[in-house]
């Protein structure tokens, strides 16, 4: 007892953290598999996050604004080229129009809702794409079918059958009336003023699984579809629908750019 009494004293300061917080910064997710589309007027990119639309600005890397339906989960989506306009399609069935404001508008509130909804097809819509004016939008669906749709009217103007499978791509033809589609590993080729198939591509051994257009030096398109049977095939369009070269990856291909080469530096 008197060797404990004779130790030093020692006084030991103990940090009490405070019990509120604020936060400072979070992560917060903006895409959770499936379509992504760049919108080049507005700068910002759509993607589909919980079965939402989000609009993700690159530059902070967080979703400015969103389009959702309660209820109703957004299976994929498609943005006109002046970015004021979205066309879902829903696991009900249903199509609907979200008006997203455009490039330069001040939301007033990061979330819309749809000014209007149609039903599209029998079975679900698994992929959708705008014309180059925006007039018309294209839907792709489980029921095997194609159809094209007066945008502003909300009517169907074109119905497509043909195609043995799932239509899990749609596109419009940059310049011409005229809608590519894709089932399994077959492309077809459909003229809007003639309300007719001309032109039925098949030459990929695997399921195709994107499609874009690509502009040449003069001034025509050519159309690029990459498939999970490893390689890119690039299709001429123009007069006959035929195989111009096929290009190897050795991987299975999940999405295809095509990029001009003017003002390209070599690396």
């Amino acid at each position: 007892e008197a060797e404990a009494e004779r130790a030093p004293k020692t006084s030991v300061e103990v940090e009490v953290l405070s019990e509120s917080w604020s936060v400072d910064s979070k992560h917060t997710g903006c895409y959770s598999g499936g379509k992504v589309q760049w919108s080049e007027a507005t700068g910002l990119l759509g993607c589909l996050y919980d079965e939402e639309l989000h609009l993700v600005d690159p530059t902070t890397q967080l979703p400015t604004q969103r389009a959702s339906q309660e209820g109703d989960g957004i299976l994929t989506f498609a943005i006109d080229t002046t970015g004021e306009n979205a066309c879902t399609s829903h696991r009900s069935g249903l199509l609907r129009h979200f008006l997203l404001g455009g490039a330069g508008c001040e939301a007033a509130t990061s979330s819309w809702q749809s000014v209007r909804s149609w039903k599209a097809h029998d079975q679900l819509v698994v992929d959708l794409c705008f014309d180059a004016s925006g007039s018309f939008v294209a839907s792709g669906s489980t029921d095997r079918s194609a159809k094209v749709w007066d945008f502003a009217g909300y009517f169907c103007t074109h119905s497509f059958r043909g195609h043995n499978g799932i239509v899990s791509l749609v596109r419009f033809h940059p310049s011409k009336l005229q809608l590519v589609t894709v089932a399994d590993s077959e492309l077809r080729l459909w003229d809007l003023k003639s309300s007719s198939c001309i032109g039925v591509l098949k030459d990929h051994l695997a399921s195709i699984s994107s499609l874009c257009f690509g502009q040449t030096q003069s001034g025509s398109y050519q159309l690029l579809s990459g498939g999970r049977d490893q390689v890119v095939n690039v299709w001429q369009l123009e007069d006959t629908c035929t195989k111009l070269r096929t290009i190897p990856t050795f991987e299975n291909i999940e999405g295809v750019a095509a990029l001009p080469t003017q003002g390209l530096e070599q690396v």
